[in-house]
């Protein structure tokens, strides 16, 4: 967790020094509505293009025990000509750890991928915009599956596989600083 939030703000202080012209800084209410704490930092690396990384943890989701954190950067492109304004497009990679008990069933790994996001961004107020988006992916996880009163062999990770899922959906309040 701490080399998560380690990169995530070597990030931010690369782009201060690049000298963006907008920084930004959102929120996903669909994951604040899960009780899945997240925030996004994202730096206009030009006219029509941006730079962000996300951060986002829980302990519970929906009265269950679901201990993750994850890390998502991603590079986006507005069709519209502006940043921050009408239809983008999104590329981004996502690396997250878990540790669920969902139904008695617990799952233990890492989970590594990418993914497409279109979406749109709503001007609601000089520095306000309310960003819809989601998209689709892939994902690569590596992990444990045992039922809650099982034994568990600490080194034991044969599940693997790849899996395409709803990627990155959100309805996001996003601040711009000028």
């Amino acid at each position: 967790m701490k080399r998560t939030f380690l990169l995530f703000f070597l990030l931010t202080a690369a782009a201060m020094r690049m000298h963006a012209q907008l920084i930004s800084v959102k929120t996903n209410a669909l994951m604040d509505a899960l009780t899945v704490l997240n925030g996004d930092i994202s730096i206009t690396t030009g006219n029509r293009t941006a730079v962000s990384a996300s951060v986002f943890g829980s302990q519970s989701v929906l009265g269950n025990r679901v201990k993750m954190w994850g890390v998502k950067p991603e590079f986006r492109y507005w069709i519209s000509g502006r940043t921050h304004t009408g239809y983008f497009v999104g590329v981004s990679a996502v690396g997250a750890s878990y540790d669920i008990n969902w139904k008695g069933e617990i799952y233990k790994g890492d989970a590594f991928g990418g993914g497409v996001t279109l979406g749109y961004d709503f001007y609601l107020a000089r520095h306000w915009t309310l960003d819809l988006h989601g998209g689709f992916g892939l994902v690569r996880y590596h992990q444990q599956s045992y039922d809650e009163g099982d034994k568990m062999l600490k080194e034991d990770f044969r599940e693997h596989g790849l899996s395409s899922v709803p990627y990155d959906l959100g309805v996001s309040i996003v601040y711009i600083f000028h």
